[in-house]
């Protein structure tokens, strides 16, 4: 069915949602592989949050690596592209305390381990209030080349101050 030429197979719903941008988060390897053999998928459409398949695969709670990977492979992807709250997809897996996947999107040229969101969050800030934050994602951070541990937000505050009030021990040692 996605074969023929007569199926919409980027048709998006009321969100903006593509079908890609559900089997990717849904990590359905099979069906994300089907959709891409289609030439006329993008691989890198947004929805009306401005996430695209790859940031929806780098949120999920249970991040796939593969998923990632595969959307990587994928001529188009642009896999620094910021959704409307500012988050790329890295800010997203750091988020998620999903370490492989922040080491990985870390490789990736342009890479910016400081970005930040229309807050002024990095993706350091973000893993220090983040449930499920890891102490394997901050040190995927900090080994980056170009990281600033000590970037602010809007409020000016830095991943420290937050790792101290949330009392993130762990998170305090490593940032000392």
């Amino acid at each position: 069915l996605v074969a023929e030429k007569s199926v919409e197979v980027d048709r998006k719903d009321a969100k903006g949602r593509t079908p890609l941008s559900f089997a990717a988060e849904g990590a359905h390897e099979d069906v994300v592989e089907a959709l891409l053999m289609n030439e006329t998928v993008n691989p890198d459409c947004r929805d009306n949050q401005g996430r695209t398949p790859l940031s929806r695969a780098t949120g999920r709670r249970s991040g796939h690596i593969d998923m990632v990977e595969l959307l990587l492979s994928q001529p188009g992807i642009e896999p620094h592209k910021r959704d409307s709250q500012g988050w790329t997809p890295l800010a997203m897996a750091a988020l998620k305390g999903h370490a492989a996947i922040v080491e990985r999107l870390l490789t990736v040229e342009g890479a910016d381990p400081n970005s930040r969101d229309i807050r002024g969050w990095t993706p350091l800030r973000m893993v220090a209030t983040a449930k499920y934050s890891s102490i394997g994602t901050v040190r995927a951070l900090l080994r980056a080349e170009n990281i600033n541990p000590d970037t602010p937000d809007l409020e000016e505050r830095t991943p420290l101050s937050v790792a101290c009030e949330y009392f993130k021990l762990e998170l305090v040692d490593l940032l000392l």
